[in-house]
């Protein structure tokens, strides 16, 4: 009888533990969520058939753009964005408008001969 007892309580013993193994789960931290991704557009307009040069994209993946107004390029941001366009001309006006997601978050514009825009999003707050 003794070792009738001394068998089921090292069943139940055993069947407890496999149970609590099975029930308990180790949940490890959840990856860190993956940065938004979003469509980036820069419009440059202004004067037609005025030539530019500049850089356009995400630090440090930024790609050199040159061409005549208008035009456009466009990219997939996931930390913020920067454009640098230089006129490469004296004359004309250059206008340059970036776009996150369709909507404009940034604009400048330049008459000065070899004028020189620059826009970033999201911008830097400014120390006061």
């Amino acid at each position: 009888m003794r070792l009738l007892a001394a068998r089921l309580s090292l069943f139940l013993l055993l069947l407890a533990v496999a149970v609590a193994a099975g029930c308990s789960s180790r949940s490890a931290a959840p990856p860190p969520a993956p940065e938004a991704i979003r469509p980036v557009r820069v419009e440059i307009g202004g004067t037609p058939g005025v030539r530019f040069e500049g850089t356009f994209g995400e630090l440090p993946e930024a790609k050199a753009i040159t061409g005549e107004t208008p035009a456009s390029f466009s990219l997939e941001m996931r930390r913020g964005v920067f454009v640098r366009v230089q006129k490469a001309v004296q004359g004309g006006q250059l206008t340059v408008r970036l776009l996150i997601n369709g909507v404009e978050v940034a604009s400048a514009v330049t008459t000065k001969p070899f004028g020189l825009v620059a826009l970033a999003y999201p911008t830097k707050p400014r120390a006061r």
